[in-house]
């Protein structure tokens, strides 16, 4: 519940700094063009459908009690929230999501809303990078799950070590910042690892379960 409410707060946050700076400029007299504000309609329409998710859902039908740790198939999960959910939020198709893996089961003990936490973050992150694509991939290496998150949209160059992409209020994308930090801390507090690789015309984020 804590980490429902959390990404609930994130989002609400993410909606009045945008209309926030909107404002300030309106105020300021600039001049603000038709593609600015079809810009901020669809960026808060975006983080709406993250609401709209978080409230209905619609992954609670497979997964009752979803903010509790639980034994699942979390490559079936992956599946179902990518496909039901995470490509809703890309409905002007600015980014397409693709799942790949030949994992068919891969039992683990997890809570639902992190990884679907995790993912969302993810696509934004994509997003604000302005990549075009999105590919989630999932292996088994060393009897460890390796999932990847691999966009098509290199690193900011003006980022020397990749570590600092996980601190908290750092961010290349005049963004709050806290969205990868978050990750970071889903991500210790389940034991499980995260690694930012640099691949040519690529971002890469490399989780270990």
């Amino acid at each position: 519940v804590t980490n429902l409410h959390h990404q609930t707060n994130v989002i609400a946050t993410n909606i009045q700094d945008l209309l926030t700076q909107f404002v300030r400029k309106n105020k300021d007299e600039k001049i603000i063009t038709y593609e600015e504000i079809n810009s901020l309609i669809e960026k808060i329409s975006f983080e709406n459908n993250k609401i709209i998710t978080l409230s209905r859902f619609g992954i609670k039908k497979i997964y009752d009690d979803f903010s509790s740790k639980n034994k699942f198939n979390i490559i079936d999960y992956l599946r179902n929230y990518i496909d039901k959910i995470s490509c809703g939020f890309t409905s002007q198709a600015i980014l397409l999501i693709s799942f790949k893996t030949n994992i068919i089961v891969y039992e683990t003990e997890f809570a639902p809303i992190d990884i679907s936490i995790l993912v969302d973050n993810m696509v934004s992150n994509a997003r604000k990078a302005k990549a075009s694509e999105l590919l989630i991939s999932a292996v088994i290496e060393n009897e460890k799950l390796k999932i990847r998150f691999t966009s098509n949209k290199e690193f900011d160059s003006d980022v020397q070590e990749l570590d600092e992409l996980f601190e908290k209020g750092f961010s290349t994308t005049r963004s709050t910042g806290v969205g990868l930090y978050h990750i970071k801390s889903i991500v210790e507090e389940n034991g499980w690892k995260i690694e930012a690789i640099r691949e040519k015309g690529k971002a890469v984020f490399e989780l270990t379960i």
